[in-house]
């Protein structure tokens, strides 16, 4: 997580634009996201046992699966004209892995509650911040006209 974290929130920062977190000649922002994932990973590692550790990353990724796969049928269901249509053993294959990643969910809400609800609050923090991010940014129209 301390390894590979800092570079997914740098690349987050440059994606979204937020002034001052991306990488600088100073080396800032690198800081910036190390400290960010050091303290992640020292809440995790100081509140929960390796099972709860483990039980909240298996659901959290349980989701993150199903919402992309969900997404791939849902797009090629609007026909998008840049997907290939999906064969029907395709579209089989991948209603039955969202059905059961929604079984596993659910199950995960009755055997482990607290793992559960760890889990979804980490995605509603991501859409909270994303919805921040997004009211931060500078629109690309802006951008452009301030450098004119």
């Amino acid at each position: 997580m301390t390894m590979t974290g800092p570079q997914v929130l740098l690349q987050i920062a440059s994606d979204y634009r937020l002034k001052g977190y991306e990488i600088d000649s100073k080396g800032t922002g690198t800081h910036y996201a190390l400290a960010i994932q050091t303290a992640i990973t020292l809440l995790f590692v100081w509140s929960a046992t390796i099972r709860g550790i483990a039980t909240f990353l298996g659901l959290t990724l349980t989701v993150c699966g199903a919402i992309a796969i969900a997404s791939l049928l849902i797009a090629v269901r609007r026909s998008r004209p840049r997907l290939l249509p999906l064969t029907a053993l395709e579209s089989l294959c991948s209603a039955i892995y969202v059905l059961g990643a929604v079984v596993l969910i659910a199950a995960g809400f009755w055997l482990v509650p607290s793992e559960f609800f760890a889990s979804m609050i980490t995605f509603a923090i991501g859409i909270l911040l994303y919805f921040a991010a997004m009211l931060l940014r500078k629109s690309p129209r802006e951008s452009a006209v301030s450098r004119h």
